[in-house]
């Protein structure tokens, strides 16, 4: 559940050069309006069909229970609500020749909700996993900067994470009465907000990282001139 979540601002991060690519240059300037090409493009970006319900591939994330760890397989994983996504503040690419790229990047997500499955081998077979996932208002704030010709995440904020609501069920019949022990859903909503802004930033550092090695090895004109 955790990777999940984070997974929703990687993609973000990871797919902000589709967005570049729709905006002129800035010339250095900061936006003076909320009306600037990249805000417009931002919003046509996150309305379009592909934002509506996002699915993500499968993948393995360990889990550590107190002095064991459990490998479990995620599948079936969607996304929706992205495409509510609001604009706060000032979001802009500043690019001029000679100085380092600058890029600021505010959003609102209202009602976002994350569906997963997923299953942990045993000895006879597998335990079966259900989570939902949902985010009525998360707002976030990533400020990054060019050092050295690569892009590096100089700020990241997340407020409001302790507002996300996670209902975990579990569909084998032996631990299905879990499912109704309102403490053990208290005690995973505590794990998951402790653990969620540091593993954010790594994972979001890690998507700017990915768009910095694409951009070093293009052109070193933006391609976005």
């Amino acid at each position: 559940m955790m990777k999940t979540a984070i997974l929703v601002v990687a993609i973000v991060a990871c797919n902000a050069q589709d967005i570049v690519n729709q905006v002129t240059c800035t010339n250095g300037q900061e936006p003076t309006d909320g009306d600037l090409l990249l805000d417009k493009a931002m919003k046509k970006y996150f309305m379009s069909e592909r934002f509506k319900d996002i699915s993500i591939a499968d993948f393995n994330y360990t889990v550590r229970v107190a002095m064991w760890n459990y490998l479990v397989e995620f599948y079936n994983v969607t996304i929706s609500g992205l495409s509510a996504v609001e604009r706060l503040g000032s979001n802009y690419i500043e690019a001029e020749e000679n100085k380092a790229m600058r890029i600021r990047v505010a959003l609102k997500l209202e009602g976002l909700n994350i569906s997963i499955a997923a299953r942990t081998k045993r000895f006879l077979g597998y335990t079966y996993m259900e989570a939902d996932v949902r985010a009525p208002v998360i707002t976030l704030v990533a400020e990054i900067q060019e050092a050295n010709n690569t892009l590096m995440l100089q700020r990241l904020e997340m407020n409001n994470t302790k507002e996300l609501q996670i209902q975990f069920r579990f569909l084998s019949p032996i631990l299905r009465i879990l499912n109704s022990v309102k403490t053990f859903q208290r005690y995973i909503n505590k794990k998951v907000n402790e653990r969620l802004e540091d593993q954010l930033f790594f994972a979001v550092d890690d998507a700017v990282q990915a768009l910095a090695r694409g951009h070093t090895n293009k052109s070193k004109t933006p391609p976005w001139f």
